[in-house]
Order: C-alpha cells, then structure tokens, then sequence
C-alpha cells in the first residue's frame, strides 16, 4: 500500500514538472518581429450597460483584433461606465476602458462631476459619434430645446441610464439656462431613469412623453417609438451648443435629414464620441500593440455594428478628449498620421 502512495506522489511530481516546463516552452514560442512577446492578459473595463449594448461588441471587438495581430494575447472586457471608467482609468485600476470624449474632457480638466484633475490616462482611438436626439411627442408643441424652457412645457421625460452619459448631458444643458432638475419639476416635468430598451415600451404605455438620449444613428429604440406616435425631433440653439463645446468638451453634430422617417430636415445638435483610454501606467510598449492591432483589424471593426462602419485610422485621432497615450502617438507617428 506504500508503495503505491509513493509511486503516485512520483507520477503526480513528474506531471507537474512536464506541465511547468510546457508553460516555460509556450511563453518563449510568442514572438513578434523576432522580439519575444508575452500574452497580454490585462484587466480591463470596456462595456457598458447590458450585455447585448454596442460597447459589449466594440469591447470583444478591441480583444479579438488585438489577439488577430498578436495570436495567443488575451484582453479580459469586464463591465463599466463611462464615468466610472475614467476614475477606474486614473487610480490604475484598469489598464485600458472606454468611455466617452466629453466626459475625458471635463475630466482632465476638473469640470463637471470631477472635482479634482484627473492626469493618469491618455487617449488611444474614438469610434463613432453618439449625439444627442431628443424626441417628444409631436402633439406637445416642442420644436427647440428653447421653447421647452421658455415656454415651461411639463414633460415626461427619460434620462436613459441613472448617471449615464445621457444624463450628464441633460443636467450639464439646463444648467446654461440657469436651471436645476428641481426647478423643471415645478413646473410639473417628471424625469424617468429608464434604461435605451425599455424607453420604446414605457413610451408606447403613455409612462413618457419622450427621450432624452446621447446615442449613435439610427437608434431602433426611437424607430421603435416612431410606430406609436407622431415624433418630433429637438433642436437645441447655436449659442448653447458654443457653451457646451467650451465648458463640457461636447462637439457640434448635425442629426441629418431622413435619419428617421420623422427628421425632415437636419437637426441641430451636440455629440460626444465612444473612445478608448489608457491609464498611463499602462505600459507604451503594450498601447502601441493595442493601437496598431485596431489599425490593422479595421475592415473587421467595421463588421461589427453599423455605428463603426467608417472608421479609420484617421478618424482614429480625432476628438480624442484627452491628450494621446505615448503608446499610441509612438504608433500614429509611425504611420505617419501625426508628426
């Protein structure tokens, strides 16, 4: 009976050993360029919301480029939020999250919900545009964003997510008309924290009279909305769009006409960016593998959804919200796209 105890102590050594020297043999079988390259396996935090949302493809998309360049690398895509990827971004927490170019913005400066200046991350690559389309039912009067406040139309309205992006965008647009959310609720508007999903049912159950949402287009929530009722898309004021560019980073975008069967001419509006940051304790050497990875990948990216599908290197780097990454402007450069 001994025996057989110390002959399986033998076996189960000489199998760990094997096991050990397999793994040895694998780390130095990666080789990129001729340069010896260990499998990326980073923590990160790249979707955001359920996990059927754009940001859950964009985030396996980001894994699955980076592991067509460098075969054998691994990204784990963890959920967030934009904002709260941005602290996770600046305390380290993660090494590369998306997020949103306006929110980047107001944090690098220290606007907004950032009390403090947050300089820990960098930029690596913006996708697509989500700007802001507000729709009401047609028969509320509410044709601009000016009319609604002027006019103290009581609304009932959803803000999307709880903290989202969506949200922010609205608190941070009333505040330039000196206005709270409590001053608009009494006046009788009534504000809904539902998720872009559930908006078309509580629309079609008379539970809102409208959405407020920062989202790429076309969103299917509001062609969805659009089959129920008479819709009407609102346009918000030049001089209001300069102030959000100035104070909360946002970027002037133009909903254009037949967008919806609804939108009959182009509609004035504000957008923000989906975009890609790293903690600058993320390595150069392993950015610069991420940045090129999506260059090279970028017929796949363009597969995944229809909001990525004119991406581009070049689109890559602009409205980035923040100041690049060394990783990333050592590959741009590379390309020669920036100098």
């Amino acid at each position: 009976m001994k025996n057989k105890i110390r002959i399986s102590l033998i076996l189960l050594i000489i199998a760990s050993i094997m096991m050990f020297s397999g793994c040895s043999k694998n780390e130095t079988k990666n080789t990129v360029d001729n340069t010896e390259f260990d499998s990326l396996a980073i923590t990160t935090a790249l979707v955001h919301g359920n996990p059927s949302g754009v940001w859950f493809m964009l985030g396996t998309a980001i894994s699955e480029s980076l592991s067509k360049s460098y075969p054998g690398s691994i990204m784990h895509a963890n959920p967030g939020q934009s904002a709260a990827n941005l602290f996770r971004l600046n305390n380290n927490e993660t090494a590369f999250a998306l997020t949103h170019s306006s929110l980047a913005y107001e944090a690098i400066n220290g606007l907004g919900q950032f009390d403090e200046i947050m300089d820990n991350m960098g930029g690596i690559a913006v996708f697509y545009p989500s700007p802001l389309q507000f729709v009401v039912k047609s028969d509320k009067g509410v044709t601009t964003f000016d009319d609604f406040i002027e006019n103290k139309v009581p609304l009932k309205l959803s803000l999307s997510s709880k903290g989202g992006n969506s949200e922010i965008a609205f608190y941070n647009l009333i505040s330039l008309y000196g206005l709270t959310r409590e001053d608009l609720e009494d006046w009788g508007c009534k504000f809904y924290s539902i998720g872009l999903r559930d908006s078309g049912d509580s629309f079609s159950d008379g539970v809102i009279d409208g959405l407020f949402i920062m989202a790429s287009v076309p969103t299917p929530t509001l062609q969805q909305m659009a089959t129920n009722a008479e819709l009407t898309m609102i346009s918000i004021s030049t001089d209001k769009i300069d102030e959000l560019k100035e104070k909360h980073g946002y970027n002037e975008f133009d909903v254009p006409v037949g967008s919806y069967d609804f939108v009959v001419e182009d509609i004035a509006s504000f957008t923000t960016y989906t975009m890609l940051g790293a903690s600058l304790q993320t390595s150069e050497e392993y950015v610069y593998k991420v940045t090129k990875s999506l260059v090279e990948n970028i017929d796949y990216l363009k597969t995944v959804h229809s909001s990525l599908a004119n991406v581009s290197a070049e689109s890559f780097i602009i409205n980035l919200g923040m100041p690049m990454h060394p990783g990333a402007e050592k590959y741009y450069k590379e390309i020669g796209l920036i100098d």
